[in-house]
Order: C-alpha cells, then structure tokens, then sequence
C-alpha cells in the first residue's frame, strides 16, 4: 500500500500530453538532456513518468482500442452518428488522419521516455553503494523494458503486416529507436527495421524484463512476472510460435504466489462486495470496478488522474439518454449462448435519442469509485492483460499444435467462469479454430484486439444490414477480402514528410 500510494502522489504532478509529432518535437512531459537522470529518486520519477505515458486518451482509453474496433466486424454505425472515426469505419483513412498520428506518436513518446532512462541507467547505476539500492534500480530497469516492449508489439500489430516467418527478414517493421532522441536537428532519423529484428528487440526487452522483476500478484498497476510472461505469450502467438506461446501461457496460469495461485478467472456467478460497498459478481466488478484477480496488468486512475472514455463512444448517454455513434453487429449479439453472463454485463437494452430499442454496448460503464458518479465520464481503468485472454491464447496455440482436446478444456474453463452450469467443449479441427474466433470476439469485443485478430488469422468480413444502421456499401454492406492492404495502418504523413524520406510507407 505504501508503495502504490507513492505511484499516485508522484502520477498526480506528471502532467499528460500528446505527442503530435515524435520525429519533431519533444513532448512536454519529457526530461530534457540537461537535467539527466542522475539518482535513484530521479530514477524511480523517469520509471513513474514512463507508466504516465499510458494514461494518454489517445492509446489504451481511447483511440489505440476504440479505432480497431469499429473499423472490423464487431459494430455498426448507428442512424445519427457523429462520423466519430468514420474513416475507419469506411476503411478511407489516409495518412493525414489525425488519430494514426496520436496513437503512432503516443507509443513513440512511451518508447522515448523508456530509452531516456536506459541511455541514463548505467551512470545511476555506478554511483549505487549498496546491494539494495541496485536491486531498486534493477526492479525499475525491468519496468521500464517491459514497456518499451508493450509498446513496440502494439505498433508492430497496428502498422505493419501479419508475421510471417518465411518473410520477417525483409518485411518492414517499424523504426527502432534505442536511444533517447532530443530536440529537432540533432540526431538522425531512423529507417524502418525488419519484422524479425523488430520482435526480436520485443523478446530481448521481456528477456531483460523478465531477469530482474522481483513482483508477483494480481490486479495491480505495477508490471509484475506474470505481466512480462503474459506479454511474451502475446507477442508469441503474433509471430505463430505455437509451442512456446503454449509454454509461455501455461507458466502464466499455473504461476503461484505465497498464498496460492496469483490469477484466477473472475466467476460471473459468484457474488462479492465491491469496493464501494454494494453486492455483485466478480465478473461485473472487474469491468464496473476495476478489480479482480483475472486482472494481470492494469493503468491505474484516480478521480483526479484519469485518461480517455471507451464507454462513451458506444454509448453516448447524457441526460439520462443514450445516442451512440456505434451499435453491436447481430451475429455477435448472437454469438453468447443462453444465460452467458458477458451478454448481460456488457449489452443494455435502451431507448435511445431517436426513440427506438436498441442493444448498446455498456462494458465500461465508467467506475463510480474515480468517475465522480457512476457514468459520468464512462471512465474505466485500462486492463492491458487478463487471464482470459491468455487462456485464449493457449487454446489457440494448443489447436494449431493439434492438442485439441487440451485447447477445449481452456474453452471449458473460461466458459464455466462466464455460463451457469457449463458442461464442457468439444470440437475437431476446423471447427475447434472457429470456435476459438468466436470466443476471441465475446470475450474481448471492445478491447482493440479485432482488426489484428482478423489480420493475423487471413481473414476478410463481410457486414450484413442490420436495424438502425447506415444503408450503404461502405456502411453496413462493406466488403473486405483476406490480406487486404488496408489491414494495416499507414505510417503517419506527418511521420513521413519529418523523415526526408528516411521512413516509408506502407502500400496502399
């Protein structure tokens, strides 16, 4: 308690500011060459300013998970929407799109701060006396490279391709800056690196990580080892390492603590208190709370301290009314099995501004503990890593290693924890992968992970008119082949045009 009191009375003098240009411009917040890291307080602020960078709207409150999302399959725009990321929606974005720039130069801006306190570890370092003081040192450095990781793997599943082994040495990653970069004019741009040296500095990051963490437990802001684990798990099914991202997954859900297993999967059917006193089920407290033990890593917010709105794009509710910009696709909606507690915690049957019965997407209701009155801002904490997804995770690993009957206990289990009186899963082959898809977009709907799910399995979609959406064929009847271009996102203009040349582009 002590140590996390610390994280939000220091958090709360960090100012957040976006990044509109990272190959031009220092951001506001960061720590300029002149005043170099030179201390182990100093060190612990840089770490703590690397965590703030997280809290930006426009990465994982906002833009990074919301943009993804209504851009594939899962949501419709509804009748009246604001055009909020309708480009996306259209698949018309093009490189002068505002929102790619905020979230390329948010995870830059993470990146820099992290290589700030690389490039100044080593003097902090020679100066520490004790044995205690450099392994502080050490639980920052791991910090700080877990980060750098977290945001290297999210640019390299936005802006680059699927990976592909037989093609990661040639194929453009992203440029990998290793070393903080100052003020304009004084260091050269980088080039564009391979895919296969890209996510190899991701795993050489978690490598580092992964020595030096000394923290377990769950539902914490604090990057512990079963973040770093369940981060490689990730990064290791995006790049199809079917055996080690099994391996790498099981670790996480079979990793133990003092007292026990550290994660365990939020049951919907099991009543808890939740911190503000009243009485619901852990399922619901996690998305309405912010607190379960399925939480693996999240952004911690204060009412005072917070990010982006995901709930409000989906919802848009002022005045006791609803008016969302995006509803729900029916073969979603269609998608939870009878008495699955994720369809009634995260959809709501609503009167909306236009007068009709719509199903609303309601998972981030906004947490009244920080939101100053339940709804108010539809603010909740970011959850970066659950155990569900790596349960996910390993279950589509184990399938593709034709370990079917194994990956059909993981689904077994995440069902049990979310369906009364579940039975078990059973399927082969084909069916047992579609399976896994579907469980992917139930689970997950709404945490940004739809767009790359579909890029990285070589699938197209095709959306069907539906109910209170917009008629048209780059509305509700778009079609988009498998392994279209426009699954990946261009590189910033901006980006572009700043690097004389040096960066470039992804086809169009």
């Amino acid at each position: 308690m002590k140590e996390f009191t610390r994280y939000i009375a220091l958090l709360s003098i960090l100012m957040l500011t976006g990044c509109d240009g990272f190959l031009t411009e220092v951001p506001d917040t960061a720590v300029e060459e002149t005043e170099a890291m030179t201390t182990l307080e100093a060190a612990e602020e840089v770490c703590l300013g690397v965590y703030s960078t997280f809290k930006n709207p426009a990465l994982y409150s906002g833009t990074l998970v919301q943009a993804p999302e209504v851009q594939a399959d899962l949501f419709y725009a509804a009748k009246g929407y604001s055009n909020r990321f309708g480009d996306f929606y259209r698949w018309e974005v093009n490189s002068n799109e505002q929102a790619l720039l905020d979230v390329y130069g948010g995870l830059y801006q993470i990146v820099n701060r992290c290589n700030f306190f690389f490039d100044n570890e080593p003097s902090v370092r020679s100066q520490l006396k004790t044995k205690a003081d450099r392994e502080t040192l050490d639980k920052y450095l791991a910090d700080v490279a877990f980060m750098r990781a977290y945001a290297y793997s999210d640019l390299l599943r936005l802006f680059c391709p699927a990976y592909s082994e037989a093609t990661a040495g040639e194929d453009m990653g992203v440029p990998l800056y290793l070393h903080y970069r100052p003020a304009k004019g004084t260091v050269q741009v980088l080039p564009r690196s391979s895919m296969k040296d890209c996510y190899e500095q991701v795993l050489a990051d978690l490598d580092l990580a992964e020595r030096l963490e000394p923290r377990k437990g769950c539902n914490t802001p604090f990057v512990t080892q079963g973040a770093i684990l369940a981060l490689r798990s990730r990064v290791l099914l995006n790049m199809e390492r079917w055996h080690e991202a099994d391996s790498c997954a099981t670790l996480v859900i079979e990793q133990k603590s003092g007292d026990g297993l550290t994660y365990s999967l939020a049951d919907a059917m099991y009543q808890v208190a939740a911190p503000d006193g009243s009485v619901t089920d852990e399922y619901t407290c996690m998305w309405k709370y912010d607190s379960a033990d399925e939480i693996i890593w999240k952004i911690q917010f204060s009412s005072t301290d917070m990010g982006g709105s995901i709930g409000s794009l989906y919802m848009g509710y002022s005045s006791g009314r609803y008016n969302p910009n995006y509803l729900p696709a029916d073969w979603l909606l269609n998608s939870y099995s009878r008495g699955d507690r994720r369809f009634t915690t995260f959809f709501s049957n609503v009167t909306t501004m236009q007068g009709v019965k719509w199903e609303v997407m309601t998972k981030f209701p906004g947490n009244p503990v920080i939101d100053g009155s339940a709804g108010m801002y539809f603010t909740n904490m970011p959850k970066l890593l659950r155990l569900s997804e790596i349960y996910l995770i390993r279950a589509e690993a184990r399938c593709r290693l034709g370990k079917n009957r194994q990956a059909c206990e993981d689904l077994t289990e995440l069902r049990k924890n979310r369906i009364p009186d579940y039975g078990a899963s059973s399927y082969d082959d084909d069916a047992l992968m579609k399976a896994i898809q579907v469980e992917r977009a139930v689970e997950l709907v709404g945490e940004g992970f739809r767009l790359s799910d579909l890029k990285r399995w070589h699938l197209g979609f095709e959306r069907k008119p539906q109910t209170g959406t917009i008629d048209g064929s780059n509305y509700n009847s778009l079609k988009i082949p498998a392994d279209s271009r426009k699954f990946v996102w261009l590189i910033p203009q901006h980006e572009i045009t700043a690097s004389h040349g040096a960066v470039v582009q992804n086809e169009q």
